[in-house]
């Protein structure tokens, strides 16, 4: 590689492409100007591009410091090179020439923008290196599980990677998970960052507000620039100087992501001991009958280190513009082994006749009768034939992807219209269905009710399944339990209204929004052809369906609504939400946290003679089991109407739990109990003068550091601790769900201040009550909580006397008692 002397003056020079202009690290002492042609600027690989009509790197020339990269022409390029004195004044850097400097500055800004995205960029890489080490470490965890229960001797460091797995395995296990009965791909290939605890996203110092700013001054017409800077040119060095901070700030940022790539792909490719080598190792003991583990989830783990290795290899080949440097020889004997070994040869075979043995039905029937799904369900619902080539085109392109689910900008450019085309025709099956009262083709029942959309993307067991598996359950006639179609039907007839959208808009909101001249005060002023069966569909769709088939996955970034191989971690029939299951689970909770679904309100009686009175009322949400895969239960709405308190609310369930689905119930009842007392209690659910549960919470996270009860080593723990929430109500849900999980059995998982709030607002049932107030720990709260209860239904009883014997009471005083007795 050439190099040009940048010491020496030279102007409209000729420059062929590979000429190194500057060597990283190097004190900028010249100003450049690149006329035409291109330079890159490079760490080790290329970063950006900046082209001609620019001043390269002017923000270090200006700002004193050297150059974090080195600058490379990519193209034959024209330049002028101006050595200038770094100590002078500003005008002297940039020859006397406005002009010069307001260029010099735009490609500081220009060269922010690019370094930033670089950021981005490589940050895709480094994340995706991120989560395969941690989720190699806990599949190495299962192969291994005895390297991990030994402490770690205090010699030399004989393998460097086993600390790395060890911090990995201690936080999954910390908060209180546990692996699944068998590995497979799906689970293998999800994102497992909630279940550690962390983010892959790459915090950036960076300031867009700021930036944005100067954008906007630059942005200015050229003759108002020119005015402002020549009327004080110190505004423009002013500008030069901190946009070149944050260059520096951007550069630095880069540098540490592409650090944690090699540091990553080094634990993973090259060092001794790396995760390539072990897991070589570990098929040869599998080989060798030494490892005890069943060849199917073998033959899975395997798979995905050797797909995730080569796609790892790919993506850094790309980003780099070459290969990776070394690559372990056992990395390419996975492949070979995956390749060769006969008893993974058989596996797949035996999978599909178990699945067609146990389903007892036609293998090649439903195979033909399935085959061409996508186009078929497309058809069926209109769609233009050159409409249903687009779509099947980039079902076609998204099939070949290695990893489809993943959330980069291609793959996300490449899944939305995808999906808008699956929900388009998922209206238009629904309104069929329902015309022909049922009576549609098996491809488009399954996918109203599962998310079936092209048999391509699943395995033959999967679709087996989807084939033979139905809900005939009903489960409590009082849990009111939907399938979706069930429920669209439900919104449609006018039985409820239609959901809120993700801003909280009502559906009558939304209606006087989208026709202002009509005036609309009430629904009833709404004509019937605008309010028809088909347009509650469609609101009901889009704004509850839609968007929470995407949010129950669990990972609204990698969300795709159309159900595929890899978002299947076990079998379909053990994640299978039916009625009766979620039922049973409601029993569960309810066994201990019983005033789940109770609210206060006002009861008002004419007939007698009962005002004003207030009292406990058990409300339980509906609950729809939407057609998704995923292991979060969304709480949408509080109440149906915010105007009525006694209401229900809107919970939303995937009709596939991947996730322990008592532990995902109670998660979403817990942000159900929040939202619910932060509406019905109005202004007043912060106010500290009048206890309740949100507000004794919300003053327990804002003064914690300043609470005797908690001690020093308490209150650091929870410093670090609150950081993992986004909000006070994730805080509360986390806290929430060991209450149900663990203070229930006895187990102490809470702290003092947290327990006695839970105590006094969320009792337990009394049989649990009963069996913990034996413990120390719980003592006092329960002997306080016992009498207030007591005082409060002495209260009641007395002041309802008036309305007649307890027995002959209204039901809704009845129950109030039998809330308040112990």
């Amino acid at each position: 590689m050439t190099t040009l002397d940048l010491r020496k003056p030279g102007q409209q020079m000729k420059v062929p492409a590979g000429t190194q202009l500057l060597k990283k690290n190097t004190p900028v002492t010249s100003l450049i100007l690149l006329h035409g042609g291109e330079v890159a600027y490079q760490d080790g690989r290329t970063l950006f591009r900046i082209g001609q009509n620019s001043v390269p790197l002017f923000g270090h020339l200006i700002s004193k410091s050297p150059s974090p990269v080195s600058l490379v022409t990519t193209k034959d390029s024209v330049l002028s090179v101006f050595p200038v004195n770094p100590a002078g004044p500003f005008t002297s850097m940039i020859l006397g020439k406005l002009n010069v400097g307001m260029l010099g500055v735009r490609t500081v800004a220009q060269e922010v923008v690019q370094a930033y995205q670089a950021i981005k960029t490589f940050d895709g890489l480094s994340s995706k290196i991120q989560k395969t080490i941690d989720t190699l470490s806990l599949v190495y965890y299962r192969l291994q599980p005895s390297l991990f229960s030994s402490e770690p001797s205090g010699g030399p460091m004989v393998d460097p990677i086993m600390p790395v797995s060890r911090v990995i395995v201690d936080r999954f296990l910390e908060n209180n998970n546990e692996l699944p009965a068998a590995l497979n791909l799906a689970w293998l290939e999800a994102d497992h960052g909630d279940l550690l605890q962390k983010s892959y996203d790459f915090d950036s110092s960076f300031d867009q507000e700021e930036f944005n700013f100067y954008r906007r001054l630059l942005g200015l017409a050229p003759n108002i620039q020119g005015a402002m800077f020549q009327a004080d040119i110190e505004i423009l060095r002013q500008i030069s100087l901190r946009l070149a901070e944050q260059l520096a700030t951007c550069f630095k940022e880069v540098a540490q992501v592409l650090y944690g790539i090699d540091e990553g792909m080094e634990y993973l490719f090259r060092s001794e001991h790396c995760f390539a080598e072990k897991f070589y190792l570990q098929s040869d003991l599998f080989n060798s009958n030494i490892i005890d583990v069943p060849a199917e989830e073998m033959m899975a783990i395997l798979k995905f280190v050797d797909g995730r290795l080569g796609d790892l290899l790919e993506h850094y080949r790309k980003l780099s513009g070459r290969p990776y440097p070394e690559i372990a020889e056992n990395y390419e004997k996975i492949g070979a082994f995956l390749r060769n070994n006969e008893t993974f040869k058989n596996v797949e075979k035996e999978k599909e006749e178990a699945a067609t043995l146990r389903a007892g039905v036609d293998f090649d029937a439903i195979k033909q009768e399935l085959k061409g799904s996508s186009s078929r369900i497309l058809t069926f619902c209109d769609f233009p034939p050159e409409e249903n080539q687009k779509v099947q085109a980039m079902l076609k392109e998204l099939r070949e992807q290695k990893t489809p689910l993943d959330s980069t900008p291609e793959l996300r450019r490449l899944k939305k219209p995808i999906g808008q085309a699956y929900f388009k025709a998922y209206e238009a099956a629904f309104l069929k269905y329902r015309q022909n009262r049922g009576n549609v083709p098996r491809f488009i029942k399954l996918m109203l009710n599962y998310g079936f959309f092209d048999e391509q993307f699943l395995d033959m067991e999967h679709i087996v399944s989807l084939c033979t598996l139905e809900d005939t359950t009903r489960g409590k006639a009082e849990y009111p339990i939907y399938q979706a179609t069930d429920w669209l039907d439900h919104i449609a007839s006018g039985k409820e209204e239609p959901s809120v959208d993700e801003m909280g808009q009502t559906y009558l909101d939304r209606l006087k929004l989208e026709h202002k001249e009509m005036g609309w005060k009430r629904e009833s002023d709404i004509p019937a052809n605008v309010n028809s069966y088909e347009n509650r569909v469609k609101e009901e769709l889009k704004h509850f369906v839609e968007t929470n088939v995407k949010l129950t996955s669990g990972s609204p970034i990698t969300a795709f609504p159309i159900l595929t191989r890899y978002h299947v971690m076990q079998e379909l029939e053990k994640s299978f939400v039916t009625r009766q299951r979620l039922s049973d689970m409601l029993d569960q909770l309810l066994s201990i946290d019983y005033s789940a679904f109770h609210r206060e309100i006002v009861l008002n009686d004419e007939q007698r003679k009962i005002f004003k009175e207030f009292v406990q009322v058990q409300v339980f949400p509906n609950m729809v089991l939407l057609p998704s895969i995923g292991n979060k239960v969304m709480m949408w709405q509080e109440l149906a109407l915010a105007r009525r308190k006694d209401s229900p609310g809107r919970l939303a369930f995937p009709i596939f739990a991947t996730g322990d689905l008592y532990t995902m119930l109670i998660e979403a009842i817990g942000a159900f109990r929040w939202e619910l007392l932060k509406t019905v209690l109005g202004p007043e659910w912060n106010d500290v003068s009048k206890s309740s549960l949100t507000s004794d919470y919300t003053d327990y996270i804002q003064f914690y550091k300043k609470n005797r009860e908690l001690s020093e080593e308490v209150k650091e723990k929870l410093a670090a601790e609150f950081k993992r929430f986004r909000d006070d109500r994730a805080k509360f849900v986390n806290d929430y769900t060991m209450w149900i999980r663990f203070e229930s059995q006895g187990s102490m998982k809470l702290n003092r201040v947290v327990r006695g709030i839970f105590y006094r607002h969320i009792p337990f049932a009394k049989p649990v009550r009963d069996q913990v107030a034996t413990q120390p720990a719980f003592a006092e709260f329960h002997n306080r909580f016992t009498n207030i209860r007591r005082k409060k239904l002495t209260e009641l009883e007395n002041r309802w006397k008036k309305y007649g014997e307890k027995e002959l009471l209204p039901p809704p005083l009845r129950e109030t008692l039998k809330f308040f007795s112990v």
